[in-house]
């Protein structure tokens, strides 16, 4: 029965070990724009990894690509790391003293301490700056001579497939829309949030990582970062194996067998199956890395509501409000941010914070938990989650239901350009 429906079986330990040892090693970009968001010992472990398969190494032309496409990008955020850690140390600094002052508040306490809490933000700071980059080269210096790119460029020469040329690239383009229409995997995950170039990137990978496996017939080892549910089957909440159609489509053409990791599982399996010597302290930032990435190209997705929020209050701090959390009287209204003009005038904003799971739109519906009705302070409601075309509208209108709102997605960029912008609609006082 295993002949006949070649790749519905899952893989035991010894046919894990097996591809391990002898398939092809294939990496998606996202695995490689990891490196530049590792420590150096979380990326020493990953680099020695794949080191010890290097003759088994191979990347599609599109992972490429998206790889170099999105270089810059991580090379900024791996320059802002500690700036988001100061961040959210301010955030939670904040937090904790509001939730303390408010209970002292209740109970009469008139002599409250506020040193210890201090003392002990102010250790978590000395620690933080111990994260912080000394290295004082300028992005653009350090986009040209850039150490893990050379090192990459070793690891990978010769070792990259050929591009489809213009007549594949419109046949595939039209076989991978009709596929992506019909949620064949792997691809249709992106279409709504990305459009149809970034949900065609996915499919092109898989194109040609199946174009290469079909001419030197071999076990694949399909390293990524992605674990959106075109690529993995989910069950009960729990990572099941590849999806059963990228499994049965691999042993139908090439009659080979489909293993799928993330960093974090390929540096542990490495280590198990390799013998690779790969701290387990390095595992686990990969996989805190892992958890975090939202899709291709290192966008991120913040997964805990709680760690939103405060985000959501160090960006607003970044931007040079006062932000404090809100009285019991305004239960809808999470916090507010006050914008001191001049020692007369204050531009104020109530900030509704809205996490949604991911995947998630944030529809017109969600907005029920906003107090409706003309205001004289406006509401500004952050989410996590792209908007519908209805959200959007309301942000065009000026919202005639909710008086002076908009609603805006932030997924903790190190910039918030578009949290900014929002304020700005609002009259807050912020430079470009």
């Amino acid at each position: 029965m295993r002949d006949d429906f070649r790749g519905w079986f899952p893989l035991d330990d010894t046919a894990k070990k097996e591809i391990y040892t002898s398939g092809a090693v294939v990496l998606d970009a996202n695995v490689l724009l990891s490196l530049y968001r590792f420590s150096s010992e979380a990326r020493d472990g990953l680099l020695a990894a794949l080191e010890e398969v290097s003759d088994r190494l191979w990347i599609p032309y599109q992972a490429g690509l998206e790889f170099h496409r999105n270089r810059l990008t991580a090379l900024q955020d791996a320059r802002r790391e500690s700036e988001k850690v100061a961040a959210a140390i301010g955030g939670a600094e904040r937090l904790v003293l509001d939730a303390f002052r408010k209970t002292a508040s209740r109970r009469a306490i008139q002599t409250f301490d506020e040193s210890p809490i201090v003392a002990s933000f102010s250790a978590l700071r000395a620690e933080a700056a111990k994260l912080e980059d000394k290295d004082s080269a300028s992005l653009a210096e350090r986009f040209i001579n850039d150490p893990i790119l050379n090192r990459i460029g070793v690891m990978l020469a010769g070792k990259v497939g050929p591009p489809f040329d213009a007549a594949q690239t419109a046949q595939e383009s039209e076989r991978g829309l009709e596929r992506i229409t019909a949620e064949v995997p792997p691809g249709y995950s992106d279409l709504k949030s990305k459009g149809e170039e970034k949900a065609l990137g996915d499919y092109f990978i898989w194109r040609q990582t199946l174009d290469e496996i079909a001419r030197e017939p071999r076990d694949l080892l399909f390293v990524t970062n992605d674990q959106k549910e075109d690529w993995y089957l989910r069950a009960e909440g729990m990572t099941l194996g590849p999806r059963v159609e990228l499994s049965v489509e691999l042993a139908e053409l090439c009659g080979t067998r489909l293993h799928l990791a993330t960093a974090q599982t390929f540096m542990s399996q490495a280590k198990e199956y390799l013998a690779v010597s790969v701290s387990e302290r390095a595992i686990q930032e990969a996989g805190v890395e892992v958890a975090t990435t939202r899709a291709r190209g290192g966008d991120r997705i913040i997964r805990d509501a709680t760690v939103y929020e405060l985000l959501v209050e160090a960006a607003l701090v970044d931007a040079g409000a006062n932000v404090s959390r809100c009285q019991d009287d305004l239960e809808s209204i999470d916090l507010i941010a006050s914008f001191r003009e001049s020692s007369t005038k204050r531009v104020v904003i109530e900030v509704v914070v809205k996490y949604c799971s991911p995947g998630r739109r944030f529809r017109h519906e969600l907005l029920s938990r906003v107090p409706s009705g003309p205001r004289t302070v406006p509401i500004l409601v952050v989410t996590n989650a792209p908007l519908t075309s209805a959200v959007e509208e309301i942000n065009r209108d000026t919202g005639e239901i909710y008086g002076s709102l908009m609603v805006v997605t932030f997924n903790g960029q190190a910039d918030g350009s578009a949290l900014r912008q929002a304020l700005r609609v609002f009259g807050a006082p912020i430079g470009a």
